[in-house]
């Protein structure tokens, strides 16, 4: 099911497999990577089944051939490593011409390929330790302070070279204390990386690239050390910097990824811009009378008076007099009571303000009676 829901749905997912394959084909050694045995493995045991009968459906497991298929399958379109499988005929279906699309108006869908998405199998829960002794990084390192750190800095690559990594950063804390170096930063940096320690590495990043604003070494493990926390954004501007001076092939899959994940932000920040932007363009139902400027919507006045038509609204918004006189409490409240009972209109004869609006309307009205009077 998690297959199929990848191949179905998870078009950066799927994004990210592509990169890997594309860098092993570019670099087939890479395959011989402990952390890539299980493409190694899935390479030299997959055979590829026969095609699915027309309208069955999608296969349910995980495409690692690299066949030409137009849909979403996790194919890469690459050659595949020399000890893949030789199956290389190029089958297309019908329904294969465009890319997979997303419908609007499915939130639930929608939420779901956003949870696929955000999936990433390197964030780390950010490391909360007090922060380790930076040393003096304004001091002037001279030769001798270098020379004096040079016992403690070969233990360090030591204990690096032995995998004791905790114990390899208390060295390099004791050459950063005695020379405080870019390089020393750099060093001490990168064990808090593979230590899973990603805001204690950021600092040391931050130290040895205020010393050295050039250290390839530095903007890379920072950049890994921000993909750990899901910064992808920053994660990809240091890896990027980073390749540029000093090019790597391991750095080069974890950019690819990267860059990969600030793709799906930039479009899911475009879809909510778009439905945002839809949502303020739909039409919204106006309170009775709002479309009268001097009737409804006014303070004091509520919505169209009882037993005026919207013809008569109409009237009354194209006459400047007679929108101001209705107004006027007095004269909301005689029509009112008209309204309610058309004989009361013999109270009001003897009102020339009433009666003179009343018949004025009238008149707008082509002469006939006015509604309910």
């Amino acid at each position: 099911r998690r297959a199929l829901s990848i191949v179905r749905g998870g078009r950066h997912a799927i994004m990210e497999a592509k990169a890997l394959l594309e860098a092993v084909a570019q670099n087939p050694q890479l395959i011989h990577k402990p952390e890539l045995s299980f493409l190694k493995a899935f390479v030299t045991s997959f055979k590829v089944p026969p095609e699915a009968a027309a309208g069955g459906g999608c296969c349910d497991h995980d495409h690692g051939h690299s066949h030409s298929h137009g849909h979403s399958h996790g194919h890469a379109h690459v050659e595949p490593p020399p000890r893949a499988h030789g199956d290389s005929h190029g089958h297309a279906h019908a329904h294969d011409e465009a890319p997979p699309r997303f419908e609007e108006g499915s939130e639930e869908e929608e939420e779901e390929v956003e949870a696929e998405e955000e999936q990433d199998d390197g964030l780390v829960e950010p490391d909360e330790d007090a922060p380790v002794p930076m040393g003096d990084p304004s001091a002037e390192v001279s030769d001798e302070m270098q020379e004096a750190a040079q016992p403690a800095k070969m233990a360090a690559m030591e204990l690096m070279g032995e995998g004791d990594l905790a114990g390899a950063s208390l060295k390099f804390t004791e050459v950063i204390q005695l020379a405080p170096t870019s390089l020393a930063y750099a060093n001490r940096a990168l064990c808090f990386a593979k230590l899973k320690k990603p805001n204690a590495c950021i600092r040391d990043c931050n130290a040895a690239l205020a010393l050295n604003a050039d250290s390839a070494k530095s903007l890379k493990t920072r950049g890994k050390a921000y993909r750990m926390l899901g910064e992808y954004e920053l994660a990809h501007a240091d890896l990027t910097s980073g390749q540029k001076i000093d090019f790597d092939e391991d750095t080069d899959i974890v950019q690819r990824l990267v860059a990969a994940k600030v793709k799906a932000l930039a479009e899911k920040r475009k879809q909510r811009l778009a439905k945002a932007a839809r949502q303020r363009a739909a039409p919204r139902p106006s309170p009775a009378g709002a479309g009268f400027p001097g009737i409804g919507g006014m303070p004091g006045m509520g919505g169209m008076p009882p037993g005026m038509t919207p013809a008569m609204m109409q009237a009354l918004a194209s006459d400047p007099e007679l929108l101001l006189a209705m107004q006027n409490p007095k004269i909301m409240a005689a029509f009112a009571d008209i309204s309610a009972n058309p004989a009361n209109i013999m109270k009001y004869m003897g009102d020339p303000d009433i009666m003179g609006l009343a018949m004025k309307m009238q008149g707008m009205m082509g002469g006939g009676s006015m509604p309910s009077m």
